[in-house]
């Protein structure tokens, strides 16, 4: 675990504010009154961690105290839960109903129509003997390769 260091400000005085990243201060001191630099803050470690917040806000630590629910508190999460579940399952529901028409409207006007014709393609050629496979470079048949 890393050393923390708490500032030592003294009176009349407060910690410059960083103008690289919000939120944070540099470690020199200025006058209340002129804001003007009259030196650098003192820091000393810190044993334990008090009212000082050092603790990152993105860091997950589970040394948390354990508390222990009561029945109805764990009752009413259980309901809260399930009716949440029903609740999702309910929308996805009418989610799908309106969307059905559309979907079924884009698979009628645009995908049979291709896959009809992608098809139909595939059996003339199939029928008639003739593969249009093109040599890369080239950009001949393989009946004009040959």
């Amino acid at each position: 675990m890393s050393k923390k260091y708490r500032p030592i400000i003294k009176e009349g005085t407060h910690l410059a504010s960083s103008k690289n990243t919000d939120g944070t201060y540099l470690g020199a001191l200025l006058d209340n009154e002129t804001n003007k630099v009259v030196g650098q803050a003192e820091w000393e470690m810190v044993e334990e961690v008090d009212d000082w917040n050092w603790n990152d806000p993105y860091e997950y630590s589970d040394n948390h105290e354990k508390v222990e629910l009561s029945k109805e508190t764990q009752e009413m999460i259980e309901v809260l839960g399930m009716a949440f579940a029903v609740l999702g399952i309910h929308m996805i529901e009418i989610g799908v109903k309106k969307a059905t028409p559309y979907v079924k409207q884009f698979v009628t006007d645009k995908v049979v129509p291709s896959v009809n014709k992608t098809m139909s393609w595939i059996a003339e050629k199939s029928a008639t003997g003739i593969y249009m496979i093109r040599n890369g470079i080239s950009g001949k048949t393989k009946a004009e390769q040959l």
